[in-house]
């Protein structure tokens, strides 16, 4: 598994958290899950996804928030995360270091709090949708 570029599991009901192993998988450039029963936090292993270009996880069930090391990931292009029950200051100011990132969605989160300035890092951004968020400034 560890030469695994593409994980897409969609309309599953798959139980549990995303592994802490996923962090194991240096070729993997999509991970992508959609409308399956996986919670839980996000796991600080992802920063270890540096071949990753696109990252999706959409009504699901995580929980928490964005790890600071999302800012490892200096080739991710597509960042969509939305309909999941995250709450808090969702957006960790290191999403400014993502320079390859052109589409960041998070909606549907119930996040709080003001936008990171670090954000406007990010020169390549050419989509950016927060709806149904707290969200401010």
């Amino acid at each position: 598994l560890k030469n695994m570029e593409t994980i897409y599991v969609d309309s599953n009901p798959f139980k549990g958290t995303i592994p802490t192993e996923i962090g194991e998988l240096s070729y993997l450039k999509y991970f992508g899950q959609t409308a399956t029963f996986i919670g839980g936090t996000l796991p600080t292993e992802i920063g270890n996804l540096s071949r990753i270009t696109r990252f999706e996880a959409h009504s699901s069930s995580l929980t928490g928030s964005i790890p600071t090391e999302i800012g490892k990931l200096s080739l991710l292009e597509n960042f969509h995360i939305r309909f999941n029950e995250m709450t808090g200051s969702v957006i960790p100011t290191e999403i400014g270091l993502c320079s390859s990132l052109q589409s960041l969605l998070i909606s549907h989160l119930n996040i709080e709090g003001s936008l990171p300035t670090e954000m406007g890092m990010l020169t390549q951004l050419r989509a950016f949708f927060a709806a149904s968020n707290n969200l401010e400034g």
